[in-house]
Protein backbone atom coordinates (compact mmCIF):
# COMPACT_ATOMS: atom_id res chain seq x y z
CA UNK A 1 0.00 0.00 0.00
CA UNK A 2 1.35 3.44 -1.07
CA UNK A 3 1.60 6.00 2.08
CA UNK A 4 0.83 9.67 1.33
CA UNK A 5 3.91 12.16 0.77
CA UNK A 6 2.76 15.04 2.88
CA UNK A 7 2.48 18.10 0.39
CA UNK A 8 4.38 21.30 1.36
CA UNK A 9 1.36 23.01 2.66
CA UNK A 10 0.03 20.07 4.69
CA UNK A 11 3.64 20.28 6.35
CA UNK A 12 3.51 24.09 7.13
CA UNK A 13 -0.08 23.74 8.60
CA UNK A 14 1.08 20.69 10.50
CA UNK A 15 4.27 23.19 12.19
CA UNK A 16 1.63 25.90 13.12
CA UNK A 17 -1.11 23.44 15.14
CA UNK A 18 1.40 23.78 18.41
CA UNK A 19 1.51 27.46 17.57
CA UNK A 20 -1.81 28.17 17.41
CA UNK A 21 -3.41 25.85 20.24
CA UNK A 22 -0.61 28.09 22.62
CA UNK A 23 -1.96 31.29 20.82
CA UNK A 24 -5.48 29.94 21.77
CA UNK A 25 -4.65 29.15 25.40
CA UNK A 26 -3.34 33.10 25.95
CA UNK A 27 -6.54 34.61 24.39
CA UNK A 28 -8.49 32.21 26.96
CA UNK A 29 -6.29 32.83 29.57
CA UNK A 30 -6.26 36.65 28.96
CA UNK A 31 -10.01 36.73 28.56
CA UNK A 32 -10.71 34.34 32.20
CA UNK A 33 -7.58 36.55 33.88
CA UNK A 34 -10.23 39.00 35.53
CA UNK A 35 -12.72 36.08 37.05
CA UNK A 36 -9.71 34.10 38.22
CA UNK A 37 -7.46 36.70 40.13
CA UNK A 38 -9.18 38.29 42.62
CA UNK A 39 -8.00 42.29 44.07
CA UNK A 40 -7.19 42.45 47.54
CA UNK A 41 -7.93 45.68 49.20
CA UNK A 42 -4.13 45.92 49.37
CA UNK A 43 -3.07 45.02 45.98
CA UNK A 44 -5.33 47.45 44.63
CA UNK A 45 -3.22 50.37 46.10
CA UNK A 46 -0.29 49.19 44.77
CA UNK A 47 0.79 50.18 41.08
CA UNK A 48 0.85 46.71 40.17
CA UNK A 49 -1.97 44.53 41.25
CA UNK A 50 -1.77 41.09 41.24
CA UNK A 51 -3.09 40.40 37.62
CA UNK A 52 -0.60 42.10 36.54
CA UNK A 53 2.42 39.56 36.20
CA UNK A 54 -0.12 36.86 34.49
CA UNK A 55 -1.21 39.54 31.99
CA UNK A 56 2.16 40.55 30.92
CA UNK A 57 3.32 36.83 30.32
CA UNK A 58 -0.16 35.66 28.45
CA UNK A 59 0.66 38.84 26.08
CA UNK A 60 4.68 38.00 25.66
CA UNK A 61 3.36 34.29 24.60
CA UNK A 62 0.79 35.39 22.48
CA UNK A 63 3.42 37.92 20.85
CA UNK A 64 6.23 34.99 20.55
CA UNK A 65 3.64 32.87 19.07
CA UNK A 66 2.17 35.51 16.48
CA UNK A 67 6.33 36.25 15.79
CA UNK A 68 6.70 32.26 15.35
CA UNK A 69 3.80 31.86 12.36
CA UNK A 70 4.83 35.33 10.82
CA UNK A 71 8.25 33.92 10.08
CA UNK A 72 7.74 31.10 9.40
CA UNK A 73 4.61 32.55 6.55
CA UNK A 74 7.38 34.67 5.15
CA UNK A 75 10.01 31.46 4.89
CA UNK A 76 7.35 29.56 3.58
CA UNK A 77 5.49 31.55 1.25
CA UNK A 78 8.01 34.64 0.10
CA UNK A 79 11.35 32.65 0.20
CA UNK A 80 9.53 30.03 -0.99
CA UNK A 81 11.50 27.44 1.54
CA UNK A 82 10.93 23.75 1.72
CA UNK A 83 10.37 23.28 5.87
CA UNK A 84 10.63 19.85 7.42
CA UNK A 85 8.12 18.16 9.65
CA UNK A 86 8.13 17.72 13.24
CA UNK A 87 9.67 14.62 14.33
CA UNK A 88 7.21 12.72 15.98
CA UNK A 89 8.12 11.91 20.05
CA UNK A 90 8.52 8.51 21.13
CA UNK A 91 5.72 6.78 22.99
CA UNK A 92 7.70 7.27 26.49
CA UNK A 93 7.82 11.39 25.88
CA UNK A 94 4.00 11.42 25.73
CA UNK A 95 3.74 9.30 29.49
CA UNK A 96 5.92 11.98 30.73
CA UNK A 97 4.14 15.17 29.67
CA UNK A 98 0.43 12.87 30.74
CA UNK A 99 2.20 12.94 34.03
CA UNK A 100 3.41 16.16 34.25
CA UNK A 101 -0.33 17.45 33.37
CA UNK A 102 -1.93 14.67 36.17
CA UNK A 103 0.72 16.27 38.46
CA UNK A 104 -0.74 19.50 37.73
CA UNK A 105 -4.16 18.93 37.73
CA UNK A 106 -3.53 17.23 41.37
CA UNK A 107 -1.38 20.56 42.40
CA UNK A 108 -4.35 22.71 41.31
CA UNK A 109 -7.30 20.51 43.23
CA UNK A 110 -5.54 20.05 46.45
CA UNK A 111 -3.48 23.38 46.37
CA UNK A 112 -6.24 24.82 48.98
CA UNK A 113 -6.41 21.89 51.50
CA UNK A 114 -2.41 21.67 51.68
CA UNK A 115 -0.95 24.56 50.82
CA UNK A 116 1.06 26.34 48.28
CA UNK A 117 4.44 25.65 49.68
CA UNK A 118 3.88 21.95 50.43
CA UNK A 119 2.12 21.31 46.56
CA UNK A 120 4.78 23.07 44.76
CA UNK A 121 7.55 21.68 46.48
CA UNK A 122 5.74 17.94 45.35
CA UNK A 123 5.35 19.58 41.87
CA UNK A 124 8.72 20.73 41.21
CA UNK A 125 10.19 17.41 42.48
CA UNK A 126 7.84 15.55 39.91
CA UNK A 127 8.70 17.93 37.46
CA UNK A 128 12.74 17.65 38.00
CA UNK A 129 12.41 13.75 37.94
CA UNK A 130 10.24 13.68 34.90
CA UNK A 131 12.90 15.94 33.04
CA UNK A 132 15.48 13.44 34.04
CA UNK A 133 17.71 14.86 37.02
CA UNK A 134 18.64 12.60 39.09
CA UNK A 135 20.82 14.76 41.20
CA UNK A 136 19.44 14.29 44.96
CA UNK A 137 20.10 17.25 46.78
CA UNK A 138 18.76 19.34 43.20
CA UNK A 139 15.54 17.51 43.36
CA UNK A 140 15.19 18.10 47.53
CA UNK A 141 16.96 21.75 47.69
CA UNK A 142 15.45 23.66 44.55
CA UNK A 143 11.98 22.99 45.08
CA UNK A 144 12.41 23.73 48.89
CA UNK A 145 14.02 27.12 48.62
CA UNK A 146 12.30 28.06 45.11
CA UNK A 147 8.96 27.03 46.51
CA UNK A 148 9.39 29.54 49.64
CA UNK A 149 11.10 32.11 47.86
CA UNK A 150 7.86 32.54 45.87
CA UNK A 151 5.53 32.39 48.50
CA UNK A 152 7.52 34.92 50.72
CA UNK A 153 7.89 37.31 47.63
CA UNK A 154 3.97 36.85 46.84
CA UNK A 155 3.07 37.42 50.63
CA UNK A 156 5.40 40.19 51.81
CA UNK A 157 6.31 41.81 48.73
CA UNK A 158 3.41 41.71 45.81
CA UNK A 159 0.42 41.34 48.94
CA UNK A 160 -1.03 38.29 46.83
CA UNK A 161 -2.06 35.48 49.76
CA UNK A 162 -1.11 32.03 48.55
CA UNK A 163 -2.98 29.47 50.43
CA UNK A 164 -0.88 28.02 53.78
CA UNK A 165 -2.73 25.21 53.99
CA UNK A 166 -1.57 23.24 56.93
CA UNK A 167 1.38 24.80 57.36
CA UNK A 168 1.69 27.79 60.17
CA UNK A 169 2.50 30.73 57.99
Amino acid sequence: MKTKTPTRLHVFIGRQVPTLIVLCLCVIGLILLPFQIPVSKAAQASALGPRFFPTVMLCAAAVCCIISILSESYCFFARGENLKSFPLAPVKQYGKVLCLVAALLVWYVLLRPIGFVIMTVCLMIISMLLLGNRHVWQVIAIPCLTSVLIYLVFANFLNVPLPAGILPL
